[in-house]
């Protein structure tokens, strides 16, 4: 919708948004849906290019319990990337799938990914939420990751194998029932 005013056209801001939506929209919807057949290097393409707007979309979709947005949400926690409110947007579904976990082949894709994350140093902010989610998924395994960790000659691994360290001990101790 549009109003003239002499020669300037004045679009109104709410289309202006409904057309943006309805871009990320459209993008969402062309992101592929089975990853099992997707290319390493595509998902990779379509995983770099996710906006804040379309990460937000994808973690409303999984709240809603879209099984096509789960299914994406972990091959992107999965993932390597560094765009744009990635690591923010990882946080967020690590949050979400901590309580509401998805199948335990989407689970295992993204402990693996974070295991290695863990052990080889790549991470960055919010990083402490995908171990969480690791360490309720499978404790024994970050078990296994910290003693690796911990050996690292980095010192910024160290901390966070400490980190994951003290989580696993005071998630264990059980409250004694006096």
């Amino acid at each position: 919708m549009h109003r003239s005013r002499g020669s300037a056209v004045f679009y109104n801001r709410a289309s202006l948004a409904a057309t943006a939506v309805m871009r990320v929209v459209t993008r969402l919807k062309s992101i592929p849906r089975n990853d099992s057949t997707m290319r390493s290097s595509f998902a990779a393409l379509w995983i770099r290019s996710l906006t804040k707007p379309e990460l937000h979309s994808l973690i409303n979709d999984v709240k809603y319990g879209d099984p096509d947005a789960t299914s994406r949400a972990t091959v992107f926690v999965a993932s390597e990337s560094f765009g744009m409110w990635h690591n923010r947007a990882r946080a967020k579904l690590c949050r979400y799938f901590k309580n509401h976990p998805p199948p335990d082949d989407q689970c295992k894709r993204m402990l693996d990914a974070i295991i290695d994350r863990l052990i080889d140093g790549r991470f960055s902010e919010q990083f402490k939420d995908q171990l969480s989610m690791a360490i309720r998924f499978a404790p024994e395994r970050m078990a296994d990751a910290v003693t690796v960790a911990s050996s690292s000659d980095r010192g910024y691994i160290r901390r966070y194998a400490d980190w994951v360290r003290h989580a696993l001990n005071s998630s264990s101790t059980t409250p004694d029932g006096g």
